[in-house]
């Protein structure tokens, strides 16, 4: 987009992107790249007519993107998606804080607000504790330990009875 918020779209078949039955030197693409279905018989639409429009700021401003849809810098933007979505998984069940509609009953948007707020900070608190204690438990971080040697072994039910018969 240019500084106003502007930007210039042109037609995916004349950009050599699909295949369309309205823009004959499409056809001419490799049959590996997607046909357009359900495309008027006649070109009525700008996009078809015309080798590019300007498209206005508002038009598409809710489902704009920072990034260009699958470049490399947006593949790394959109793999926090999961993370986000982790944290409110974990805000919303039931057997960690289970923040759902109906779970304190406050009026006021200041009220519920820090309410949620206080919920919010504490599933942060135990998620970076449940990551300290993995990380702890690793055994790449974890501090190197003598090997106890034996351990509990397991007796047989055989050699129980045996035990307590000899009593």
């Amino acid at each position: 987009p240019d500084g106003d918020g502007y930007f210039r779209a042109q037609c995916p078949a004349q950009a050599g992107k699909v295949r369309c039955p309205l823009i004959p030197q499409s056809n001419n693409l490799a049959p590996d790249r997607p046909d357009v279905w359900g495309t008027p018989t006649v070109a009525i639409e700008p996009c078809c007519t015309q080798t590019a429009i300007t498209i206005n700021a508002s038009v598409l401003a809710k489902t704009h993107q920072k990034h260009r849809w699958g470049t490399p810098t947006w593949a790394k933007s959109y793999a926090r998606r999961s993370r986000v979505e982790g944290f409110f998984g974990t805000l919303k069940d039931d057997s960690g804080q289970g923040a759902r509609r109906g779970r304190f009953r406050l009026m006021g948007i200041a009220r519920t607000s820090l309410f949620l707020g206080l919920f919010v900070a504490a599933t942060n608190l135990a998620m970076a504790e449940k990551w300290r204690r993995q990380n702890a438990e690793s055994p790449a971080l974890a501090p190197t330990k003598k090997k106890r040697s034996g351990g509990y072994r397991r007796k047989t039910i055989a050699k129980l009875v045996a035990a307590g018969t000899e009593r």
